[in-house]
């Protein structure tokens, strides 16, 4: 079986057939199999929209070696007796207390928030009533933040792609679509991800974690440097190990660690506002005309730097999405 990979354009509205047929066309072959490796869209040139596609094909007309195996992220059984405590349900904080629990530790999960159903009935009761729940908002809960706030899925870190793959493929077996796996922007979507996330916990569970929603980290009891005792608004825990994920709004558990003697340090940040702009004339601006075969909508970022003067970037988009008061 011979492999190879190549890179064809493609218009906007493409079928799968098409794929098929330039790629067979290309290698000269007629019976293969392919894998999207990756997919961008090109709109340097009005004229002239097109998808950048990568694919990696297999095939008996091949010649060559055949496709190198995919190297995965794996996770080794240690079967520690170990207890792990992790605060916050955030991807950080669930998939550290997966993938432990994988290793054999004893995990249990904790979030002030609540599951996601009762988070989803929270946000719409405030959303229409103007009655907050401290546990069902937008900040705290099953899935963090982002699972009420679109799921993009953004990573700067480098050199891991080992990491990227395994938690993107825990997301597809869990209902996510495939092409998060190779587009260049890849999101979600609140609308599957608050089903994703109860999958996840579900298959978290499965294999023996522990998950307590509704529940609030108050305090440590820290002796010689050395966290002893951990204690929640369901009661004392006695952890060997505890992993704090927070997310951005626990102010009460930020001030906590600092009475605790958890070091902090200072980082830039960015003061921004969100705007409303017209679908349409955002595709008009960056495609020329206002819809493509094909493609949801136009995506587009903006910055601007002039001496003496703070940069003004742009930070984030959702196409179609909807302004939250998420504060």
């Amino acid at each position: 079986m011979g492999y190879k990979e190549i890179s064809l354009k493609l218009p906007t509205g493409y079928a799968e057939d098409q794929l098929k047929r330039r790629i067979g066309k290309l290698l000269n072959i007629k019976s293969f199999s392919y894998r999207m490796e990756s997919k961008s869209l090109d709109a340097r040139e009005k004229d002239n929209i097109h998808w950048l596609i990568r694919v990696a094909v297999s095939s008996e007309e091949l010649k060559g070696t055949p496709r190198p195996a995919v190297p995965l992220l794996e996770i080794p059984y240690r079967k520690k007796k170990e207890n792990v405590l992790v605060v916050g349900n955030g991807p950080a904080g669930f998939f550290s207390a997966y993938v432990l629990q994988k290793a054999g530790f004893r995990t249990t999960l904790i979030d002030r928030g609540a599951e996601a159903p009762k988070r989803e009935a929270g946000i719409k009761r405030f959303e229409r009533t103007g009655v907050f729940d401290p546990v069902g908002n937008y900040a705290f809960g099953e899935g963090g933040a982002g699972t009420f706030s679109d799921g993009k899925l953004t990573s700067r870190s480098k050199h891991i792609s080992q990491e990227k793959r395994f938690i993107l493929d825990h997301y597809i077996q869990a209902g996510a679509p495939e092409e998060i796996a190779y587009m260049a922007h890849p999101h979600i979507g609140s609308d599957r991800l608050k089903i994703i996330v109860q999958r996840l916990r579900e298959q978290y569970q499965r294999i023996g974690g522990k998950v307590y929603f509704e529940t609030f980290l108050e305090d440590l009891k820290v002796e010689k440097k050395s966290v002893v005792q951990a204690i929640t608004s369901m009661g004392s825990l006695n952890p060997d190990r505890i992993i704090i994920a927070p997310g951005h709004s626990s102010f009460e558990t930020y001030r906590m660690l600092g009475k605790r003697g958890v070091f902090f340090r200072t980082k830039n940040f960015a003061i921004g506002s969100r705007v409303e702009h017209l679908q349409e004339v955002i595709n008009l601006a960056q495609w020329g005309k206002k819809k493509l075969p094909g493609v949801k909508a136009a995506e587009y970022r903006l910055t601007y730097s002039r001496k003496g003067n703070l940069p003004v970037f742009t930070f984030c988009m959702c196409p179609g999405g909807t302004v939250v008061p998420a504060t």
